[in-house]
């Protein structure tokens, strides 16, 4: 049998047909899996907090879920911070503080990698390759290779981008900037519109209101409702070794934000577990500021 038999499928005919297989979905009915998939937005917008949250859902335990959205694909993330590393690694601090630790790691790289160099493409597909990566976050095209965002730079980018699928099988998420004049579009050359799978928007009202959105693409028809959920942000200090509320060296609180879905923002947050000691502790402390 040759390759493409062994990707042929058979629809009608006298020959017979293969029985059709459903979609792994990540996230069901909104993320398929080892799909290639766009995050875009103006900056400032929520994206890189959007797939905070997403990388922290998928790395488990059973039974998250993503806005409202069971998660069914669970595992190793590898996560390119190459745009605001720090920042990210305090959102993800956030989360294991609030929460816990996780099934599967979320290795979160604080380098830029440049997928147009097959080299460096083939270097990240290894180090996914190796540890059995579910989901692989590139934050975002531009810091990782897309550059000028013309039709050269995006089909090198694009060539690295197919290297890394092909090769790790990984659902692959980028986030990418729209442009001022078009929230709901991906800046620059057409090419990673029409590569992609299927996208999502981000947008911030005037109030702080974050909402996210099914955009276009191939895989846009798998997708529930052209609105995902909303979300507002909140604070939350961040906790030494001891669990105290932590400070800087100026002693000024060290705080992060967190996304917290908009049906919940308003409701009373208990805190876990793991966290209950540091509330009380965090309550003294800005009862005597």
């Amino acid at each position: 049998m040759s390759r493409l038999d062994q990707h042929a499928i058979i629809v009608g005919g006298t020959e017979g047909t293969r029985t059709f297989e459903p979609p792994d979905y990540v996230v069901y009915n909104t993320l398929i899996h080892r799909s290639v998939h766009l995050l875009i937005g103006p900056p400032k917008h929520g994206k890189s907090y959007v797939a905070t949250t997403l990388a922290w859902a998928c790395s488990g335990p059973e039974h998250s879920s993503f806005f409202n959205k069971p998660v069914d694909i669970y595992g190793p993330i590898i996560y390119v911070a190459a745009e605001g590393a720090i920042a990210q690694e305090m959102r993800f601090e956030a989360l294991r503080q609030k929460h816990g630790n996780r099934d599967h790691p979320i290795y979160l790289l604080k380098c830029k990698v440049n997928l147009s160099n097959p080299g460096e493409a083939r270097e990240l597909a290894d180090y996914v390759k190796l540890r059995d990566g579910v989901m692989i976050v590139i934050d975002t095209a531009n810091a990782c290779g897309a550059g000028k965002e013309d039709t050269e730079a995006m089909n090198a980018f694009a060539h690295g981008l197919g290297l890394l699928q092909n090769y790790t099988k990984a659902t692959t998420v980028v986030l990418h900037h729209s442009p001022q004049a078009d929230a709901t579009r991906p800046r620059g050359s057409t090419v990673l519109p029409a590569l992609v799978d299927s996208w999502w928007t981000t947008a911030k009202d005037k109030d702080g209101l974050f909402k996210l959105s099914a955009g276009e693409g191939r895989a846009s028809a798998t997708l529930a409702s052209d609105s995902l959920g909303e979300f507002r942000l909140e604070t939350y200090r961040l906790l030494d070794e001891n669990d105290m509320p932590m400070s800087n060296v100026k002693g000024r609180p060290v705080e992060v934000g967190v996304v917290v879905e908009a049906g919940e923002f308003k409701a009373k947050q208990q805190p876990s577990k793991c966290n209950e000691a540091a509330a009380k502790a965090q309550s003294k402390l800005y009862a005597r500021s």
